[in-house]
């Protein structure tokens, strides 16, 4: 899918979570939107994915919004072990957007998890009826891990098929959403309008009650 279809995807979407609806997919790619399972409430850093209940849920609506990218994986229990696995993984894939938003570059140290995943598959020649050939990636026995696979080959896919300089973070102090922007002058300052409505509404107030 393209991304711009991705964000068009996530704008529809509510913006804001409630109990039925906890998760937020504004990123416009799967490795974004696992770092977005993190948020900012009352100035502190909270979390999304703390039981395999959640990542149960998570993944299931992941797989809804990137149908077309995801290969569609039978729903089953996970387990503390694997949801501390894709925290893990979360928590790398937000160092390295991180560094790359501030320095637009990063380290090796950063995608070596990456890597590690990355070689649980391999590119193998086919022929075509008419001789012609292509490559497909092939993944091997994943063992548990085809979750983490899918999101470090959406992580590989954004960073090498994308524009770098588009990856931006929200910049409504009071949100750490990270996401790929899709606008034609790549000048997008909010994740959503609802974030640009809150960090204005706060911006006037401030400007207000210290107007003499």
């Amino acid at each position: 899918m393209k991304e711009s279809k991705r964000h068009q995807n996530a704008s529809n979407q509510k913006e804001t979570s409630d109990e039925r609806n906890p998760f937020i997919f504004l990123g416009g790619n799967l490795a974004l939107d696992l770092v977005n399972t993190e948020y900012i409430v009352r100035g502190k850093r909270a979390d999304r994915l703390l039981t395999p209940v959640d990542a149960t849920q998570w993944w299931e609506m992941a797989q809804q919004m990137y149908s077309q990218t995801i290969q569609h994986q039978e729903s089953r229990a996970w387990s503390e072990q694997q949801v501390s696995a894709l925290r893990r993984l979360r928590q790398m894939l937000r160092d390295l957007f991180e560094t790359i938003v501030v320095h637009h570059q990063a380290h090796e140290n950063q995608i070596e998890e990456l890597n590690s995943l990355l070689r649980l598959g391999s590119y193998m020649l086919e022929i075509g009826p008419e001789g012609n050939f292509s490559a497909h990636y092939r993944m091997r026995d994943l063992q548990g891990s085809e979750v983490l696979f899918s999101i470090a080959w959406a992580a590989m896919d954004l960073l090498t098929k994308q524009e770098l300089g588009r990856l931006h973070a929200c910049q409504n102090k009071r949100c750490m959403v990270l996401f790929y922007d899709t606008t034609k002058s790549a000048t997008r300052h909010w994740c959503s309008i609802a974030c640009s409505n809150r960090a204005r509404s706060l911006q006037n107030y401030r400007q207000t009650k210290n107007a003499p």
